[in-house]
């Protein structure tokens, strides 16, 4: 049997602001003041899965980004490569040593979409290859119905709570992600029931978002200067991006861009069929990411697949 240790990090911002689900009970909210312009400060949880082998780790978390209203996916550097992780396990006596580290980096990455403190708890686990292959399988579904309650949905937390069932081997902990009253856990939840864990105080202010209309996508930002003029926007409930699309030969040249108008990916795709001009008006739509691109065009659905970055 192998003697083999991984980790799964639980991480927890638990000072930032989630758009509203637009289900019932948000006007009742709103009315007691718990929901602020449409949004909640319930905190982003994401995980991160750690290689015991080679050090290396792997992000992922839930949201909706770049989906359509009412749903989310799951994202990791298959999906979204501004996730890729640089840092490397340092691993002795079976504790992971440089959590700080890897704190530090991904609360500086904007990507990940977290604000304020990033607090984590780690779990000592094994076979995070055989979770890795179950998220994608959550990933190849493509999206998932968004909600803190939804049947058959999930959440960023559930998410992660999902995750940690799949890795952790021990009957209490399971026991305690599975408590009735945990339908929807809260993020910092599931980093107080890791085996260690570590705190990352950030510098900067949280941002209250502006507010947002009853049912509705993210409405497109200013058009950054240095953007290309080609490039048409991509909206989510939680986040969105601008896409340029020129055709290479045979091929198309995608890059994609965030809101600010820094570069998130770029690579060279294929069409599933012909009959795309890139020159004519088209329409982005969900569910686009780094793996694949869809747009549509005089009623006409095209789903770019990639090729080579």
């Amino acid at each position: 049997m192998s003697s083999q240790v991984d980790f799964v990090v639980a991480l927890a911002w638990p000072e930032t602001y989630c758009k509203q689900a637009s289900a019932w009970y948000d006007p009742l909210m709103r009315w007691i003041g718990f929901n602020r312009q449409g949004y909640y400060q319930v905190g982003h949880a994401a995980v991160v899965l750690v290689d015991g082998e080679t050090g290396e780790c792997s992000y992922f978390d839930f949201g909706r980004y770049h989906s359509p209203f009412g749903y989310g996916r799951v994202r990791s550097v298959w999906t979204d490569p501004e996730l890729k992780v640089l840092t490397r396990a340092d691993i002795q006596g079976g504790r992971l040593l440089n959590m700080h580290n890897l704190l530090t980096e991904l609360s500086e990455n904007p990507f990940c979409h977290g604000e304020g403190v990033l607090c984590a708890g780690c779990y000592a686990v094994s076979g995070v290859k055989s979770t890795q292959k179950r998220i994608k399988a959550m990933q190849e579904k493509g999206l998932w119905t968004y909600g803190p309650f939804a049947r058959r949905g999930t959440n960023c937390s559930r998410f992660v709570r999902h995750v940690l069932l799949s890795s952790v081997s021990s009957w209490r902990k399971r026991w305690l992600l599975r408590l009735p009253w945990m339908v929807t856990p809260s993020p910092m939840y599931l980093v107080r029931l890791g085996d260690f864990g570590d705190r990352l105080q950030t510098e900067g202010v949280v941002h209250v978002p502006k507010e947002c209309a009853w049912g509705e996508v993210l409405s497109e930002p200013n058009r950054p200067p240095d953007l290309p003029r080609t490039a048409r926007w991509l909206s989510g409930e939680g986040a969105g991006s601008w896409y340029c699309i020129s055709q290479v030969g045979t091929g198309f040249h995608i890059v994609r861009y965030d809101c600010q108008g820094r570069e998130e990916s770029r690579g060279i795709y294929v069409l599933d069929h012909t009959g795309f001009d890139a020159s004519r008006a088209y329409e982005l739509v969900c569910p686009s990411h780094y793996r694949s691109v869809s747009v549509r065009q005089e009623n006409t659905l095209f789903c770019f697949s990639l090729q080579a970055f």
